[in-house]
């Protein structure tokens, strides 16, 4: 096929430049005769493969057609001196949904900090087409390309959250209900295969589909290979059937199986990450139902707490990304150049205990402002969950997971955890000798 039109926008294809020429000489007299007039100016060459030693000079109306090495086609920026054509298009995409970023975000400085409810409705409108464009067709081979991509998403997903660049991966999509980037493209290329095996034998998007199947039997790249290379190297494999015996519902299950494979994905570094001890065996509690085991969904207290600085605080608890030592104390700072171990990390206020978030929020007991809001804050939950009363060590995390998880007492919970975080906030970390 040597001809691609789109409106107004042609491609014209050729293995060589007389070839190439013939195509343009036909053109242009196809345009004389039809009252058209084929502009040379606006027209372009590419080649693909190996640079000649000497560039053919090409003509469109007696006008020479000048050379580039990459090109917008139908939205798609092709490169043809990269080992991936479509890198350009890549960084293209995450430019400009960096871009929207900076546009969706920006509206805080009219109405101060973004809901995460009404900011995930944004990046879903706004954002995420540019992260996907052309994930159908395009199907991701190349890591580097991805990865422009995903730190785009990544971010955003950060800072709507109110976290750290140290934050971990998985509760960015735990806890909004959103996909990882990687599995959400496949997923959509999947759907696209989906609609390419219904079109008719001689539809040329299905012959060109059965090509690229001929050249996957055959070991030579192509649609189809790519295909196979996604799904392969997904952390839960799926294997794709071969095309002669795909359905539409075979298609359906594949990308079922696909989006099992981001949520077995995000729950396995969740139940892995001894940072996430209070996310380990969560039951999101459902407004009208009972609680259940939910991998990724918009989170009760990301809805619940409307206070944007309690709402932070609760996330900050949840996904470790506090101000107490036993998180802070994990990374190497300027002037501290060795990571400090667990054990070392203890509490500023001269406890002998590790400062943690349950020391924090029940036990520790150097500050007279720490035990008044501690006091408070069991009192006001007691008659709620007893068991607060007798809080033990061995008990605290799951006491602060029952009432993180408890519709009627997680704004509270918030509060206090705001609160308890300021308190040590204002006073500097104390590092160990040494370290």
């Amino acid at each position: 096929m040597s001809h691609l039109e789109h409106a107004d926008d042609m491609a014209v294809v050729s293995y060589s430049a007389e070839g190439l020429q013939r195509h343009l000489n036909t053109f242009a007299r196809w345009c004389g005769n039809n009252m058209l007039e084929a502009n040379a100016t606006k027209s372009w060459v590419m080649i693909f493969g190996p640079i000649p030693s000497v560039i053919p000079v090409l003509t469109l109306n007696g006008s020479m057609v000048r050379y580039t090495d990459r090109f917008a086609y139908v939205g798609i920026t092709f490169q043809s001196t990269a080992r991936n054509i479509f890198t350009s298009h890549y960084a293209a995409k995450a430019s400009t949904a960096r871009g929207t970023r900076y546009s969706v975000l920006g509206i805080e400085s009219y109405i101060g900090d973004l809901p995460p409810k009404e900011g995930r409705l944004l990046y879903m409108a706004c954002i995420d087409p540019h992260l996907v464009s052309a994930a159908d067709i395009i199907v991701d081979v190349d890591n580097t390309a991805l990865a422009l991509l995903e730190k785009v998403q990544r971010s955003f997903l950060r800072q709507l959250l109110g976290l750290g660049q140290h934050s971990m991966r998985a509760p960015l999509f735990t806890e909004l209900g959103l996909v990882p980037l990687q599995y959400r493209r496949l997923i959509l290329a999947i759907r696209y295969l989906k609609y390419l095996i219904s079109l008719k034998p001689n539809h040329y998007a299905k012959v060109a589909l059965e090509d690229s199947y001929d050249l996957y039997l055959n070991n030579h790249p192509g649609y189809w290979m790519d295909l196979v290379y996604a799904l392969q190297r997904l952390r839960f494999l799926v294997e794709l059937p071969s095309l002669p015996s795909l359905t539409a519902e075979l298609c359906e299950k594949l990308g079922k199986a696909v989006y099992t494979a981001a949520m077995c994905d995000l729950q396995l570094d969740v139940d892995n990450s001894t940072r996430l001890s209070l996310l380990h065996g969560r039951r999101e509690p459902l407004e009208k139902e009972k609680p259940k085991a939910i991998t990724a969904v918009l989170r009760h207290y990301l809805v619940l707490v409307v206070n944007p600085r309690h709402q932070k605080a609760i996330t900050r608890l949840l996904v470790s990304q506090h101000p107490l030592a036993v998180e802070c104390l994990r990374y190497k700072k300027r002037y501290h150049k060795e990571i400090v171990p667990r054990n070392l990390r203890r509490c500023r206020f001269g406890c002998a205990s590790v400062e943690t978030v349950e020391h924090a929020m029940f036990f520790c007991d150097q500050t007279d402002e720490l035990i008044q809001w501690c006091t408070t804050f069991v009192l006001a939950m007691s008659a709620q969950l007893p068991e607060i009363l007798v809080v033990s060590t061995a008990t605290a995390t799951a006491v602060l997971r029952s009432l993180v998880f408890n519709r009627d007492a997680v704004c509270q919970v918030a509060k206090f955890a705001h609160y308890v975080f300021g308190v040590f906030a204002d006073t500097a970390l104390v590092w160990p000798e040494g370290y």
